[in-house]
């Protein structure tokens, strides 16, 4: 396998200005050394389509980058340490360990720019989707707030309340299954608990549909503990 970085990335990785190796963790990248790395100095278009772009941001180190994912259906920038939290965004704000905060200052005005671009794309795509569903003034709407399902519901950004299951079964009748698509262990090689007996009684048409869907979404928080 090949692995990319930005220009100079690896160097600072093993020799980081003095005033910041506390920072840095030798024993975490000494595995990397037989790597295969390609260091670009410039963006990459990893498979030539436009899909997945690398994106040079540098400022944070020298070599910092982003990742454009481009889907038919969508758009998201997924931003490394280019912009450490989305407060940091609007006033372009620096990090105290960034090696040059003006080349960051730079990079993240352009991490705001493909922004609004996926932004704007966002917004095409519910008012193409929803239409004149949608009951609020647009720049209340796309203001980048996180609604509840009813306020959505009531902002006409979703139709229903309803687990998979239920509202597969009302739209298209009793027979439809949805069975779990899961590991069979955890990360850690344990069984995963739950899952694969949820599955089995999926299968089972006589179980009352709120009953199941009740013991899958125990079964997947007991993944975490909860």
């Amino acid at each position: 396998a090949k692995f990319l970085a930005g220009k100079n990335e690896i160097r600072y990785a093993y020799w980081p200005e003095a005033e910041k190796r506390w920072a840095f963790i030798l024993n975490d990248y000494i595995p990397t050394r037989g790597y295969d790395w390609l260091e670009l100095d410039q963006d990459f278009d990893l498979f030539g389509d436009g899909s997945l772009k690398f994106l040079l941001t540098p400022g944070h180190t020298p070599g910092e980058c982003s990742l454009l994912v481009n889907l038919p259906s969508r758009k998201f920038l997924l931003t490394g340490d280019t912009v450490h939290v989305r407060e940091a965004v609007g006033p372009e704000a620096t990090m105290p360990l960034d090696t040059d905060p003006i080349q960051s200052v730079i990079s993240i005005k352009r991490i705001k720019a493909i922004q609004k671009d996926i932004h704007e794309h966002f917004i095409a795509l519910v008012r193409e989707r929803r239409g004149n569903r949608l009951k609020r003034n647009e720049k209340n709407l796309f203001s980048g707030e996180f609604w509840t399902a009813q306020t959505a519901i009531e902002l006409g950004l979703a139709d229903h309340i309803g687990d998979l299951r239920s509202i597969l079964r009302e739209r298209y009748g009793e027979k439809v299954r949805t069975p779990l698509i899961s590991a069979d262990r955890s990360l850690f090689g344990r069984r995963i608990p739950g899952l694969g007996s949820l599955d089995a009684l999926a299968r089972q048409g006589g179980l009352a549909t709120d009953l199941l869907s009740a013991l899958e979404e125990r079964a997947l928080w007991s993944r975490y503990g909860l």
